[in-house]
């Protein structure tokens, strides 16, 4: 039969609410565009940077940083194997790694380096581009190592990682789809970014397979049919708890943006829906950790739901200090409460939910079950008939059978007197000792804030490691002086199911409850800050003396209850002896004969019966006196000491609380200094800059302005001599001085072959080719290059000198670098070798060869072309052969060597 209940209501229905404390983990300069992705264990903090693709990793305990970059692409979820693993594995798109944060500066030097970093290695990466949008670990029963549940495409799968971290010795592995993953079930929908998966400690796995589907199987059952769970809503949170069912049994929870839905798996027949928890508004986000699941609204509302069994529950009501988003937040249950990280965009804050008093005195007396709430679709009106009213029985202290009224009342100031003592001292120091206490926001994450307290061991969902301890929060500071006083019995109301707790004191309630200071000269207590967070440290301290000296002065009033009774017997003890003594010496005196009689017959007179009574009733009132003077005495000994003990135990703590801040003040002094001279520094450094080259700038504007006048002065200059006619009259005379020049050439070239013919025809018939060349190269070989060229020279035959040069050339490169290079040879042989081959040159290939050659003579002659009328005449005529063969050519590298010619002519 399905239950309704509802669950913000329910809670409300008593008085009582829980309680909460938070702290900033960790705080940001800038506001990321995306949210961030969170995970956090016992000992470790993850989050996602600005850059989505690379997660910082921070231990709680030392506030050792480190990072994983593994990831390329932004990451979409990270999650630990449990609260008390190392052991995390995080998805991006397409990638997906598991690895390990350790801390092995602690491991080899056993204390903390501040410089030091954590180490995180990767055991395994998933070679396959496969997105994972959800997974869940769990423990292999075999190896005790985690295994993943993972869901891809269409499927979901058991990735066996177990084995690759066992593998794993120091080099990072591959993993595949094909040979480490084991298909558990084929989805009938590709999975999606609102894919959801769990896994419960007693083999069942559930995971969406539609958006409003789930199927829920085991490993020897794997064909179980989906359902719609939440009554054909999307599916928004899906969580297995760990709660005590029967063998083989499982509690599902799966909640949509409605209402949250309690199912039973049993394997044996079809999932049964138990009980239906609506809430007013909507639900947020739903996260599950043990047998214990949160459910958040949009009203800045949370309501913590532990299952101790499938038909009971207990329900606490929290009041958020913020809204709390999907996928924004971390929650786990740890042995003394539970824990939620929150991103709150521009920092970590770090939520501490603790429940009533009323609900740990319930679960110590551990209550009968209660069953109460509506059928489906009734109304929510109280059913009285199935209700169970819990109370807890008052404390009765034990009282001697002895004590009398007088002693009762003689009882009262004991305690008022302590508490008076302790109220004085707190509100002389600005303390706040009181039942309820603050959401302690924006105080700084200390050391002595992160200590971790021995705790019972209690299971967890993926946790076969059997070790236990306190969440360690950094900077979580969670001291409440009345948390664990006994609180009056309240009945709980009918109108839902399970027992709700107390109130949460949330920051509007938590106002105006620290008492102003009596003594004007102590410093006056912060409500926020560093001081403030000092404050709450000092509280915790502040309440176990207390308790210790509550323990000392219920001691004292039992031995004070017993003390009356004591002189008060033993008074009556010397008073008979008294008696008795009397009643002897009486007897004595009668026996003793007349002759002896005294001389003073008055002394010797027996005392009567009323002055025996009024001696005991004055040494009665004098005893009681002295008991009471007695008893005062030593209260107000007690009440000194104690003042002294309670003003040197908090005076001490608010001293090194004090040099604590300052030290932090002067440090931020300091750092603030040097930032002050550096930008003090830079400043200075820019004026002087700006005041040196505002100088230059004017030397160069001015000079510019000078060149600009000259310019414009010689610019004149010129424009009167192009306008008077000078230039024309140069380039007539130039024009002249060429004609003439060329016309002495020429009659100087008759003149030299005319007598050339003459000497050849005095010689005789001129040699063959072959002859010619055969000469010169046998003068080569005897290294008479001047001869060699005068001989061929006066062959007078250009075709056959360019041969010999480019035979030379490509054959004897070493002979023709030594023919140029010869000193002997003048200048004016060279320049009628290069006017013979510039004539003798007729096709592309020879052209190449004649420049080539040309630019290595010039190259090594630089004071050819300057060498008197030859010369000049050698330049014009390798100019007009430079300009004609590139006219005519198209190859790249010829016009590249005639270029380079080209700049030697200039030169």
């Amino acid at each position: 039969m399905t239950v309704t209940v509802d669950l913000f209501n329910h809670a409300k229905a008593s008085n009582m609410e829980g309680r909460l404390w938070s702290v900033d983990a960790a705080t940001f300069n800038e506001v990321p565009e995306a949210q961030r992705v969170l995970a956090d264990s016992q000992f470790y903090l993850a989050y996602t940077m600005k850059r989505r693709h690379v997660l910082r990793v921070v231990k709680r305990s030392n506030l050792l940083k480190g990072s994983v970059r593994a990831h390329s692409k932004p990451i979409h979820s990270v999650r630990f194997v449990n609260y008390r693993s190392n052991v995390a594995a995080s998805a991006g798109e397409g990638e997906f790694f598991v690895w390990v944060v350790t801390d092995e500066t602690e491991v080899d030097s056993g204390d903390t380096n501040p410089a030091a970093r954590l180490t995180v290695k990767v055991y395994f990466k998933l070679r396959n581009p496969v997105n994972v949008p959800c997974f869940s670990f769990f423990i292999n029963a075999e190896s005790q190592r985690p295994d993943l549940l993972v869901l891809y495409e269409t499927q979901a799968a058991i990735l066996d990682s177990s084995s690759l971290i066992e593998r794993f010795h120091g080099d990072s592995l591959e993993a595949t789809l094909q040979q480490n993953c084991t298909t558990l079930r084929a989805l009938s929908h590709p999975v999606s970014e609102n894919s959801l998966c769990s896994v419960g400690s007693g083999g069942w796995f559930t995971f969406t397979t539609e958006p409003t589907m789930v199927a829920a199987c085991t490993l020897r059952n794997r064909s179980t049919p989906s359902w719609s769970c939440c009554e054909g809503e999307k599916v928004t949170a899906l969580h297995l708890l760990d709660t005590a069912v029967d063998e083989n049994a499982a509690l599902l929870v799966a909640a949509s943006t409605k209402a949250v839905y309690q199912w039973l798996l049993t394997g044996m027949a079809e999932p049964s829906l138990l009980r239906k928890f609506v809430v007013d508004g909507s639900i947020v986000a739903v996260e599950s950790s043990r047998e214990t699941f949160a459910v958040f609204n949009d009203r800045e509302q949370l309501a913590l739901v532990s299952m101790q069994s499938p038909n009971n529950f207990i329900c606490t009501h929290y009041m958020m200090p913020c809204q709390v988003q999907r996928n924004g937040f971390c929650f786990n249950r740890t042995a003394d409460g539970c824990c939620v990280l929150a991103d709150m965009s521009n920092r970590l804050t770090i939520f501490h939910l603790k429940s009533s008093p009323r609900e740990e005195q319930q679960q110590d007396q551990k209550p009968p079950a209660v069953e109460t709430g509506k059928q489906e679709g009734a109304s929510l009106t109280p059913d009285t008939s199935n209700a169970t009213t819990v109370t807890a029985a008052a404390a009765v202290s034990p009282t001697p059978a002895a004590v009398t009224a007088p002693l009762s009342s003689a009882r009262a100031p004991e305690p008022r007197a302590a508490k008076k003592i302790i109220a004085n001292l707190v509100s002389q120091l600005g303390l706040n000792i009181s039942k309820t206490s603050v959401v302690a926001a924006g105080s700084p994450a200390t050391l002595q804030s992160t200590a971790v307290a021995p705790v019972t061991n209690a299971p967890q969902r993926t946790s076969s490691y059997g070790h236990s301890s306190r969440p360690v929060t950094a900077g979580l500071v969670a001291v409440n002086s009345g948390a664990n006083e006994p609180q009056p019995p309240v009945a709980a109301d009918g109108d839902g199911e399970g027992t709700t707790t107390a109130r949460v004191t949330s920051p509007a309630t938590a106002h105006g409850t620290r008492p102003a200071l009596h003594n004007s000269s102590l410093p006056q207590a912060p409500t926020d800050g560093v001081l403030a967070a000092a404050v709450y440290q000092s509280e915790e301290d502040v309440c176990q003396a207390v308790a210790q000296l509550n323990s000392v002065i219920t001691n004292t009033l039992q031995v004070l209850k017993l003390l009356p009774d004591t002189v008060r017997r033993d008074h009556e003890q010397l008073l008979n002896l008294g008696l008795e003594a009397q009643m002897t010496e009486l007897q004595q005196s009668c026996a003793t004969p007349s002759m002896l009689s005294p001389p003073h017959p008055a002394v010797a007179k027996k005392p009567s019966v009323f002055e025996t009574y009024t001696l005991v009733l004055i040494a009665d009132s004098l005893s009681r006196n002295i008991t009471r003077g007695v008893k005062r005495g030593v209260d107000q000994a007690i009440t000194q000491h104690l003042d002294h003990e309670m003003r040197h135990a908090i005076g001490s703590r608010m001293r090194q609380t004090q040099k604590n801040i300052i030290k932090s003040r002067l440090d931020d002094a300091v750092r603030e200094s040097a930032t002050q001279f550096v930008a003090h520094v830079t400043q200075t450094v820019e004026n002087v800059v700006k005041r040196e080259l505002a100088e230059v700038f004017d030397g160069i504007n001015s000079s510019l302005n000078t060149l600009v006048r000259e310019n414009a002065s010689l610019r004149n200059e010129l424009n009167a001599i192009m306008s008077s006619g000078v230039v024309d009259e140069m380039r007539r005379m130039r024009k002249e001085l060429c004609e003439l020049r060329g016309t002495v050439e020429k009659q100087r070239e008759e003149l030299e072959n005319s007598s050339l013919r003459a000497t050849n025809i005095s010689q005789g018939p001129p040699p063959s080719p072959e002859t010619i060349i055969a000469t010169t190269q046998s003068l080569m070989q005897e290294r008479q290059y001047l001869q060699g060229l005068e001989y061929l020279l006066g062959a007078q035959q250009p075709s056959l000198l360019l041969q010999f040069f480019t035979t030379l050339t490509t054959e004897g490169e070493n002979a023709y670098l030594e023919l140029i290079e010869a000193a002997e040879t003048s200048n004016e042989v060279w320049c009628l070798v290069l006017m013979q081959l510039v004539e003798a040159a007729r096709t592309e290939v020879e052209r190449e060869v004649v420049v080539g050659i040309a630019s290595d003579i010039i190259f090594e002659r630089d004071q050819l072309l300057q060498d008197g009328a030859l010369g000049a005449k050698l330049a014009s005529v390798l100019r007009t052969f430079e300009e004609q063969a590139k006219s005519e050519t198209t190859n790249r590298s010829f016009l590249k060597c005639l270029r380079d010619l080209k700049k030697q002519l200039q030169v």
